[in-house]
């Protein structure tokens, strides 16, 4: 019995000795550089869920300062793209669910128009912008940002097949409407 739990206190010691590491390796400079790099997206990835500037630069704001403050929690540097992310979604969700349902559909209006956005095709966008605010953050994290359905599950934490069939579901709901 000692003997099991000498073994777990080493292995305790061990992976605080790597958390220790992994926040000296992590410097406020290269978490600058991944902020120049990284922000636009992010801003675009919580602009796509909450659909007001403002209230998006607040949400990666928010986000960046939690992602600073939990960097220790995050295990693997390259996997530093999806975690801040996944903050990010989850930073947006709430800001909605703090909103009442009124503001929301009012907040929508400010949203700019697909022709305005730029996007080809922008029938397609319409029909994505009428989907489901889930169906439409999965639309938004695989083919617009490039996230595998891997990094999709982690950022918003349901299964890989969840991701996989949703994506299904959507192609299916995207084909029809044409």
């Amino acid at each position: 019995m000692v003997h099991l739990w000498h073994r777990e206190v080493m292995h305790w010691k061990r992976a605080q000795k790597g958390r220790n590491k992994l926040r000296r390796s992590l410097t406020s400079r290269q978490f600058e550089q991944f902020v120049a790099t990284e922000r636009g997206m992010l801003v675009r990835l919580a602009m796509n869920i909450l659909h007001h500037p403002e209230d998006a630069d607040d949400a990666v704001a928010e986000a960046l300062c939690k992602a600073w403050e939990r960097r220790e929690q995050l295990r693997s540097p390259d996997k530093m793209r999806s975690w801040v992310a996944k903050i990010t979604v989850n930073t947006a969700l709430s800001m909605i669910q703090k909103r009442k349902r009124e503001e929301l559909v009012e907040s929508m209006d400010d949203y700019p128009t697909n022709e305005a956005s730029g996007y080809p095709h922008s029938g397609i966008w319409h029909e994505i912008e009428s989907l489901a605010e889930q169906d439409r953050t999965l639309v938004y994290l695989y083919y617009i940002y490039g996230f595998s359905q891997k990094e999709i599950s982690a950022i918003l934490n349901i299964p890989t097949g969840t991701v996989k069939s949703r994506l299904y579901t959507v192609r299916q709901k995207l084909k029809n409407c044409r």
